[in-house]
């Protein structure tokens, strides 16, 4: 069972995370992930990036998850978006970890 405390479960590197935390660890807001070009909520249905409405629509958010099986849950931040956006291999992904 995910300890959503602690953002899930150290053996599956936090990807089991379904809690609410949408800041990183040094106080940045994160941004819905439907923002994110690499890791749309539409392409990533188990990894929870989005909660399904009621006909069935993923709805994105912006809580912290870990849909690549990073080592621990992360989430996209504007900084994002002002480093090197020629770089798409690894977007949103640096600096932008959640605790």
């Amino acid at each position: 069972k995910p300890d959503n405390d602690l953002c899930g479960c150290e053996a599956v590197k936090k990807s089991d995370y379904r809690g609410k935390i949408n800041v990183t660890e040094d106080g940045e807001p994160c941004v819905k992930w439907s923002l994110e070009r690499v890791y749309n909520p539409e392409d990533f249905p188990m990894s929870g990036l989005g909660e399904e409405d009621s006909s069935g629509s993923i709805v994105p958010h912006n809580y912290c998850r870990n849909p690549d099986g990073d080592d621990r849950a992360w989430c996209v931040t504007n900084a994002t978006y002002s480093d090197d956006d020629d770089d798409d291999d690894e977007e949103g992904e640096d600096g932008v970890d959640g605790k």
